[in-house]
């Protein structure tokens, strides 16, 4: 699996999305401890919008460092890092 696979999975992925939901905001998230997958979002985030309306579709980058799966109190530590991101994209 290559990171040009995982773009065409997510570029996939959104085109799914949209035609399911239009209208529905994607918060995908990235990883501060593996930087070249968030570069692969975001890069498959701006091939998404070449064709289609990408302004809906944000990567969300923690600060919090974690190198693989985070467990429950880093599930806890994010959501609060997340909360606000969440508010300011949804306009709430």
């Amino acid at each position: 699996l290559t990171y040009d696979d995982i773009k065409a999975a997510y570029v996939n992925m959104f085109k799914t999305f949209r035609e399911a939901h239009p209208n529905a905001s994607i918060i995908v998230m990235g990883n501060s401890s593996r930087p070249k997958f968030t570069e692969t979002i975001n890069a498959a985030i701006e091939e998404f919008g070449k064709e289609h309306d990408n302004s809906k579709i944000m990567v969300f980058e923690s600060k919090i460092p974690y190198p693989r799966h985070p467990m429950y109190e880093r599930h806890l530590e994010i959501a609060e890092e997340l909360y606000p991101v969440i508010e300011e994209f949804m306009g709430w």
